[in-house]
């Protein structure tokens, strides 16, 4: 009778231990939100002169809202990036955001969107959305976009082309390629 009870214990014991694994999530939404961001500056290639306008640096920007709290900068401290000591810039106005690298844009709806890619024309900055509609179809370069409960994203290469940004082969095989004709549609 103990026998049976301990074995009861242990399988109920296991069972919620399991069940708690399960349903705990290593990281968060932006903890890996954060570690894209990161790794999309080790598979693009930027143009020498796009790095005089940081002081040398490799500057990730956000516009619009945080949704990192400290995650990205705690991502990213201590480490380089093509060479680079990497800086992440919280920018508040438009005619700051071609300071960067990298441009995040969070919670900003389509039409400011687009006033911040006329802003950037031309000017080698990686433009990467959060979850915003039609990003890529209206000038952004990179939209992270929910997709069976993994976070994937798609890609205008495109735009990368005209911004004279070159996105590795590896990077492109893992998104969805936005083309000319679905930006048509």
């Amino acid at each position: 009778m103990k026998l049976l009870i301990l074995h009861i214990f242990l399988a109920v014991f296991i069972g919620i231990a399991g069940l708690s694994d399960l349903l705990a999530q290593p990281y968060t939404e932006y903890e890996l939100k954060s570690a894209y961001l990161f790794n999309f500056g080790k598979f693009v290639t930027w143009p020498e002169e796009s790095f005089v306008k940081t002081d040398n640096c490799f500057v990730i920007g956000i516009y619009g809202k945080n949704p990192f709290g400290d995650i990205l900068k705690e991502t990213v401290k201590n480490k380089t990036i093509q060479n680079r000591i990497v800086k992440v810039v919280f920018f508040e106005n438009e005619e700051q955001v071609k300071n960067c690298q990298i441009l995040f844009l969070s919670e900003v709806n389509p039409a400011d969107a687009k006033k911040i890619f006329a802003l950037l024309n031309g000017s080698s900055v990686l433009t990467v959305g959060d979850q915003i509609e039609d990003f890529c179809q209206n000038g952004g370069v990179i939209n992270f976009t929910p997709q069976n409960y993994r976070f994937r994203f798609e890609i205008n290469n495109v735009i990368a082309i005209k911004e004279r940004i070159v996105i590795s082969s590896k990077l492109l095989a893992l998104a969805k390629i936005i083309t000319e004709d679905e930006i048509r549609f």
